[in-house]
């Protein structure tokens, strides 16, 4: 305790007998109390009372968990944010000597809190997923009990994608699939839907992917789910996708689901290959009957040759000849040779039957050649196949 000096009271002493100094030192063990103070001018004495306590209570940190969403372990917890600040509560009890320092520390970095103790935060890297060490003293010296935390921040939104389509008709079904990507994930939390205003909750979402945060804790990263539009009508859409750490992205379209428009193709239920090694008919070595298409519909008509099966007998004979051969598709609009292989062939071609299409347009045939030397070892059928068609309204 030093005299201000004031009035020229400039020295000290405790209790009422002893010499005055420049200033006295109280050396009380006692949580508190009273000593009574003498101070001088030299001519004069005054005296006073003086009360002190003493700071014996540790202060406490602990994580301000109002500003996180936290996912539960069996060793704690995580606190998933999409910021790298994060903030602290620190209390100093009753008899506070005031803060002195609040001390962080995670992988092989050591940090502080800033000094505002009122509302202390500290900022950790971007993209973080770590334990965190942290604690506090008082200006008294006494020091909080060491806590931890996990801390997961991610910045990065989920994303959305939506199987688009070229015509909505009913009953129409719109897929959607959502993913939280990137180094560190905290996995998706809501998925939530909304159709013309209505909050819609799809009753097939699927789990496809998913991260591991603990030995004990996997949530979801990727999910799939449709929503349905069973009637015809003008639909707004919106799909909002958050994650545990509070990244949400959005999706919103509107569509017009639509009357399906019939169409009809009429075709035959088989037809036939032949194989002519010695050209008898002057036509090529293996040729078919023209398989004919007929357009009925009330507009154009989009053919699709999704599949054909091309089953041919080939084999390597005894005296080494390949008994094999080259199959071709003939496309009806352009003349083209579409090579065939031996087993499935898939997205094969697609053409346009208009209405009153002239019957050459109307016409799939298919040719080949066989092997040389090969010729006088086919007969009939060791060369076939069976063909997938999928038609549609024409649109340009």
């Amino acid at each position: 305790i030093f005299p201000s000096g004031k009035n020229g009271f400039d020295k000290v002493r405790v209790g009422s007998e002893g010499e005055f100094s420049d200033s006295v030192t109280l050396r009380e063990d006692t949580a508190s109390g009273d000593v009574e103070l003498y101070f001088s001018n030299g001519k004069e004495i005054t005296r006073t009372t003086f009360s002190y306590a003493k700071d014996t209570e540790n202060p406490s940190i602990e994580p301000d968990d109002k500003a996180y969403r936290t996912l539960k372990t069996s060793n704690g917890s995580i606190a998933c944010l999409n910021s790298s600040r994060i903030g602290f509560r620190i209390e100093d009890g009753k008899q506070s000597a005031g803060m002195k320092k609040a001390t962080l520390m995670y992988g092989d970095r050591f940090g502080f809190v800033i000094d505002d103790f009122d509302a202390p935060t500290y900022t950790l890297p971007e993209n973080f997923y770590g334990l965190v060490y942290y604690g506090c003293t008082d200006q008294a010296g006494n020091v909080s009990e060491a806590g931890s935390q996990y801390y997961l921040i991610e910045k990065d939104a989920p994303t959305i994608q939506v199987v688009e389509s070229e015509h909505y008709t009913a009953p129409y079904t719109m897929g959607i699939s959502v993913e939280d990507a990137g180094s560190i994930i905290s996995g998706i939390d809501k998925i939530e839907c909304t159709v013309n205003g209505e909050a819609y909750e799809p009753g097939n979402i699927t789990e496809t992917g998913y991260v591991k945060l603990a030995d004990d804790l996997e949530v979801p990263s990727r999910e799939a789910f449709s929503i349905d539009f069973p009637e015809t009508g003008h639909y707004d859409i919106s799909i909002r996708v958050s994650d545990n750490c509070g990244n949400a992205v959005v999706f919103h379209k509107e569509i017009d689901v639509t009357e399906a428009e019939l169409v009809a193709v009429y075709l035959a239920k088989e037809f036939k290959l032949y194989i002519d090694p010695d050209l008898i008919f002057e036509k090529e070595q293996i040729f078919s009957d023209g398989l004919a298409l007929k357009n009925v519909s009330d507009t154009d008509v989009r053919i699709t040759i999704k599949e054909i099966n091309v089953d041919v007998k080939s084999e390597i004979l005894d005296d080494g000849t390949v008994k094999d051969c080259t199959l071709y598709m003939i496309a009806p609009d352009t003349g083209e040779r579409i090579p065939l292989e031996n087993g499935v062939n898939t997205d094969v071609y697609s053409y346009c039957i208009p209405v009153d299409a002239a019957e050459e347009l109307s016409e799939l045939n298919f040719v080949g050649e066989l092997n040389e030397g090969s010729e006088t070892f086919w007969k009939q059928g060791d060369v076939s196949l069976s063909i997938q068609f999928a038609f549609e309204k024409w649109e340009e």
